[in-house]
């Protein structure tokens, strides 16, 4: 294992997180894979990362790199315990787009959960857009044309970089087997897999919870978080 990485263990339950990225490597619950890393049809190597400040390309006018440079940075591990990892980040100016955003993810293990918090302060002068997304790698042994969410298929939405609405708490399901998944904060889940041609990768299926996929997002007034002001969300997923 990387010298970056930190492990959490419980009896049957484990997860791997990574300082490079402030990323997490594999979530297994239960003994069953939940999160992982894969190596993508299109040559890359993916795994399970915040994209913050801007999702996908927003920002780009900012010079904001793709999905923001936290996923590149090298976070600090502030704390660890038998069942928690906590990572911290400050992010730089990075093109335009001022600094004074201060990031931290907590990561918390269970025997049958794992629990995914973000908190990103605004310690700057300016207020600023902020979207928030986490790129979660989910493992489809099985492949996911049979996947759902909260009763839909999602499938034809995966081949089409689609996205579904999300509720508090949702009903993962795959042909091995159902998950519980609760978030706050998060308004949809953009689902996809890397191609090459017509031939998708089928051993994982990003399911990718953001405060919004909407195109003008970046720019809108929901976007903006105010200096001195606070935004917190995140992920937990049962079994």
């Amino acid at each position: 294992m990387d010298n970056t990485c930190f492990s959490l263990k419980t009896n049957q339950s484990s997860c791997v997180i990574d300082r490079a990225g402030g990323r997490i490597r594999e979530v297994v619950i239960a003994g069953r894979s939940i999160l992982s890393t894969f190596g993508r049809i299109d040559g890359k190597t993916g795994n399970t990362h915040l994209c913050t400040p801007n999702f996908g390309a927003e920002g780009k006018e900012m010079w904001l790199p793709f999905h923001g440079p936290s996923r590149g940075a090298l976070w600090e591990k502030t704390a660890q315990t038998e069942s928690l990892v906590r990572l911290d980040y400050e992010m730089p100016q990075t093109g335009s787009y001022p600094g004074g955003l201060a990031y931290s993810q907590e990561f918390s293990l269970g025997e049958h959960a794992f629990r995914h918090a973000i908190i990103v302060r605004n310690n700057g002068l300016d207020s600023l857009p902020v979207n928030l997304g986490i790129h979660d790698y989910w493992a489809t042994k099985k492949g996911w044309e049979q996947a759902s969410v909260n009763g839909k298929n999602i499938a034809e939405l995966v081949r089409a970089n689609g996205h579904v609405p999300l509720l508090s708490r949702n009903i993962i399901g795959f042909p091995d087997g159902r998950i519980e998944f609760r978030q706050e904060g998060f308004a949809d889940a953009v689902v996809w897999a890397a191609f090459s041609g017509p031939v998708f990768d089928t051993s994982y299926v990003c399911i990718e919870p953001v405060r919004s996929a909407a195109k003008d997002y970046f720019g809108s007034a929901r976007s903006i978080l105010a200096a001195g002001k606070t935004l917190s969300v995140f992920q937990e997923i049962l079994i």
